[in-house]
């Protein structure tokens, strides 16, 4: 498989990459990420906690079409490489892992720079959502891309910058059953995500598989 020379990883980038190297990262146009988003219904009411807390407290809330959870990321690129976002599409079709459970019940700020995020975490669903990021990554690994083992933390951004919240549970924690997975195309300079492909999360390997379709 073709790896673009302008490709920089940013999604799980590894600590060893110079400071330099992530800052062009942040820069290039074109970011592609696997992710999970909340329902169509839900993410409007989530982007008013991110709002309400913007408010409040300073920062730049994300709106609800750009509300998701982190997997495993591509990484970023100065050109679109059609062959290998859509060898990446292929492969996430063989993901074959039982819909679950998430639930958010607090949140807080990480890290203390101007664009640090205030983010929600999770009550229950963690070990199922590394779960899926671990069958992401088998399927990247089997079809040669470039991927990174370990996942982070699972949570959801609701904001950059503004005033360092320290943990806080929220009044009624939400959820919803993770049924399906995306691939996001997250356009520097336009605070838009595109989702350009999903597929649902079937269980057992002997379902059928996603069909794999073409992104491009």
């Amino acid at each position: 498989m073709r790896h673009d020379p302008h490709q920089l990883l940013l999604f799980d980038e590894p600590v060893s990459l110079p400071t330099t190297s992530r800052a062009r990262a942040r820069l290039l146009p074109d970011k592609f990420f696997f992710g999970v988003r909340p329902p169509t219904a839900m993410a409007p009411i989530v982007a008013q906690l991110g709002a309400t807390l913007a408010s409040q407290h300073g920062g730049v809330p994300l709106n609800a079409g750009n509300l998701h959870i982190s997997l495993n990321g591509i990484g970023a690129y100065a050109t679109i490489p059609h062959d290998i976002i859509n060898h990446a599409v292929t492969m996430a079709a063989s993901v074959t892992t039982a819909p679950f459970e998430v639930v958010f019940d607090r949140f807080l700020t990480w890290g203390r720079g101007q664009s640090r995020p205030t983010v929600l975490r999770c009550a229950s669903g963690e070990a199922e959502l590394k779960a899926l990021y671990a069958a992401i990554y088998a399927a990247m690994t089997r079809g040669g891309l470039s991927a990174k083992a370990a996942p982070g933390v699972p949570h959801m951004t609701l904001l950059y910058g503004g005033a360092v919240l320290p943990e806080q549970h929220l009044p009624q924690p939400f959820g919803w059953c993770v049924d399906r997975f995306y691939l996001i195309h997250s356009i520097h300079g336009t605070r838009r995500h595109e989702l350009r492909a999903e597929w649902s999360l079937k269980g057992a390997s002997t379902d059928p598989p996603n069909a794999p379709g073409l992104l491009f």
